[in-house]
């Protein structure tokens, strides 16, 4: 007989980026897009849940053209403690994800570009 049952919660990265959820909340690894609508609207529903949250990108370029550069504009912002902001920035304005207003929303919230 085959073993059907989930495969265990992969342990912590080095390069995952940690969100504490209230005290005794369960911690969800969320592999996420950000020019994904459904990662948008599971994020909102973790956050406002307040769930701990562990990221990993799922970057899906051959679904969502920007995913790749979100991607890595999300990396450039934790390099200065903004990982949160920008995610949280990201998800909640998935019809402006393209350059322009990216470059805007950095400028927002304060990052080096």
């Amino acid at each position: 007989m085959s073993d059907l049952r989930s495969a265990p919660v992969p342990p912590l990265r080095d390069d995952d980026h940690v969100r504490n959820g209230g005290e005794g909340a369960p911690l969800v690894v969320f592999y996420g897009d950000f020019a994904c609508p459904r990662c948008a609207i599971e994020a909102r529903r973790l956050r406002e849940q307040g769930t701990g949250v562990v990221f990993r990108h799922f970057a899906l370029k051959a679904k969502h053209q920007r995913a790749v550069a979100l991607a890595q504009a999300a990396e450039a912002a934790a390099r200065q403690d903004a990982f949160w902001a920008f995610h949280d920035a990201l998800y909640a304005d998935q019809g402006r994800i393209d350059d322009p207003h990216l470059w805007a929303r950095c400028e927002t919230l304060g990052l080096d570009l």
